[in-house]
């Protein structure tokens, strides 16, 4: 019995603990805080020509969310394919040149955006 507790709460510590380190990790960026649109961007723009594709685009967006859902489980066949629907139609979105490009102004509009609606839901 002291057995199982032990092994139950050793689990429950270093789940939390895992948690924690991953609220706090850096990201590419380094610094310990969340990327801004630039540094993103920068990342994303692999061929450096100062624009994104849509190929460099859904890369990004593929690598950041870790091929998982909203629900945070594998994405499978069929959720891969709205994630990629999703992603598509937010390119077109922030691509308000139509020019199938995304430059640095439309990304950050579109990074500035996203935050506004995000912290709207937020009470």
């Amino acid at each position: 019995m002291r057995t199982a507790l032990f092994c139950t709460v050793s689990l429950l510590a270093l789940g939390a603990a895992a948690q924690a380190a991953d609220n706090t990790a850096p990201e590419a960026g380094g610094r310990g805080q969340r990327q801004s649109a630039e540094e993103r961007f920068k990342l994303a723009d692999t061929n450096k020509d100062g624009k994104l594709s849509p190929d460099e685009y859904t890369a990004s967006m593929t690598a950041r969310s870790g091929n998982t859902s909203r629900s945070g489980k594998a994405s499978g066949g069929s959720r891969k394919a709205e994630a990629s629907d999703r992603v598509g139609s937010r390119f077109k979105e922030l691509d308000t040149s139509n020019d199938g490009f995304l430059s640095l102004d439309e990304y950050k509009a579109g990074f500035a955006n996203q935050r506004r609606t995000r912290n709207n839901g937020k009470s």
